[in-house]
């Protein structure tokens, strides 16, 4: 009988890693970026970043939207606009530490300044182990990260190369985007329902199964259908980075360090170091990865899509 057991539950474990392998792989075959950049010459900064913006899948449609000047593209440039506002009051609040010798050396061993000029890194007093940045480039690190790495070169490049990412593939403005569209297909969904809805009322007065005080409750359940949709939309993606674009640069961070001959595993000693504080911060509603998938992910691309053989 404990034979059975042991057998069934081994080949379930089998079968569920099996299972997580195929999404890894699904993941990786959409954001990871070791064809563009494994040939590109170590400390040709240029080269790498051009390379991960030019080859990147949800840019280009970005791209197109942007050029088409869609509904949803419309929508997500007024968010930005609106939210760059409290951008500017949320750095003006904020307390900076002078410590240019870790700022200027991380900068210049990432690069991303050659594509993104304005890209800038300042160290700011905060209790909790994190690294965020702004649309137009202005990337922090806190000062309990930097203690709490005990100021390790390599996992805080890893972490900026992380923020870099989110800035140069425009992932505030792409979020905001995702927003857009979502809304718009929810609201057309509730739409179609709501008139769904409607035509089941109208058939069932003509045929004698409802008076006209029914059509109170319809415009009732129009309303609460649309407010949902919102709801949800809003709910769901907000302003944080959703699960795609964390991943994204999570991969971009970590095949950075192997580009550099650094290795990735920095990183992931970095990402688990920021983990208590990032995971509590996204709720268990947020389209958001847990920080063990994030670290199975990269463990499992280092394994199986070395950059170098």
């Amino acid at each position: 009988m404990k034979r059975s057991i042991i057998i069934i539950l081994t080949l379930f474990l089998i079968f569920d890693a099996s299972a997580q392998n195929k999404k890894f792989d699904k993941i990786l075959k959409d954001i990871d970026i070791v064809e563009y950049v494994r040939n590109v010459p170590i400390g040709s900064y240029n080269e790498f970043w051009n390379s991960v913006v030019a080859n990147n899948k949800r840019m280009a449609e970005f791209r197109k939207a942007a050029e088409k000047n869609t509904t949803a593209f419309q929508a997500a440039r007024k968010d930005m606009g609106e939210a760059q506002m409290y951008v500017q009051m949320a750095i003006k609040s904020q307390h900076t530490y002078d410590l240019k010798g870790i700022t200027d050396t991380l900068i210049a061993h990432v690069g991303a300044n050659t594509i993104w000029p304005q890209l800038t890194l300042d160290i700011v007093a905060d209790d909790s182990p994190n690294a965020y940045c702004y649309p137009e480039g202005q990337v922090f690190i806190t000062g309990a990260l930097l203690d709490a790495t005990k100021y390790d070169f390599c996992q805080l490049l890893g972490v900026f190369t992380h923020e870099c990412a989110h800035v140069l593939l425009l992932h505030h403005f792409t979020s905001a985007w995702a927003i857009q569209k979502k809304l718009i297909t929810n609201q057309a969904v509730a739409a179609s329902v709501s008139a769904i809805n409607a035509m089941a009322n109208a058939y069932a007065q003509a045929n004698g199964a409802a008076d006209n005080s029914s059509w109170d409750s319809v415009n009732r359940t129009t309303v609460q259908l649309a407010n949902a949709a919102y709801d949800d939309a809003m709910h769901r993606f907000r302003y944080k980075y959703a699960r795609g674009e964390e991943y994204e640069a999570d991969v971009i961070a970590y095949r950075f360090l192997e580009w550099c001959g650094y290795g990735g595993e920095s990183y992931i000693n970095a990402l688990e170091t920021i983990a208590k504080d990032d995971d509590m911060y996204y709720g268990k509603d947020e389209d958001h990865p847990k920080t063990s998938d994030r670290v199975a992910l990269l463990r499992y691309m280092a394994s199986t899509y070395p950059m170098f053989q």
